[in-house]
């Protein structure tokens, strides 16, 4: 019997539900019925924006980044905790990447510096104006990455 290959799943996530839906959905439906010798790999991507593109550098203080980037870390630092603790008791070895820039290029480039096998990315279901003014990091990720990609959806709360 041929050896299986070791998967590695990049799964991009935010501060949002989305994000850790998609983490969710991967763990549930990606890795399933593995036995103990087989280890994938999950890899929890986080791009950063400088707090200078988040306001504006004309209307910030050092203070103000100084202060920024100290919540900024605080919050990462609990969500790449959260991630990994949605990952125990899976047959996975978790690795975290916090990335400084703009999501679509982070997440595209690092697909290809890391060669993963798949990418996993939450949709935060923008309609189609916000999508059009904001533009969809989903979408990007479709036509730019050099990976298969699986958008995961939120289901609706009723």
């Amino acid at each position: 019997m041929a050896e299986r290959k070791q998967k590695t799943v990049l799964v991009a996530i935010d501060e949002s539900q989305h994000g850790k839906h998609a983490l969710q959905w991967a763990l549930d439906n990606l890795f399933t019925g593995l036995d103990q010798n087989q280890c994938d790999k999950v890899i929890l991507l986080h791009s950063k924006l400088s707090p200078m593109k988040i306001i504006g550098p004309e209307q910030i203080t050092p203070d103000m980044i100084i202060m920024m980037e100290r919540t900024q870390e605080r919050q990462i630092a609990s969500l790449m905790n959260e991630g990994k603790q949605m990952c125990e008791g899976k047959n996975v070895t978790v690795e975290t990447l916090v990335v400084h820039g703009d999501a679509r290029e982070v997440i595209c480039a690092t697909v290809e510096k890391l060669k993963v096998d798949l990418l996993v990315i939450g949709s935060h279901g923008y309609g189609t104006i916000k999508r059009l003014l904001l533009g969809s990091v989903s979408d990007y990720c479709i036509h730019h990455a050099h990976c298969p990609v699986v958008v995961v959806k939120k289901p609706h709360q009723t």
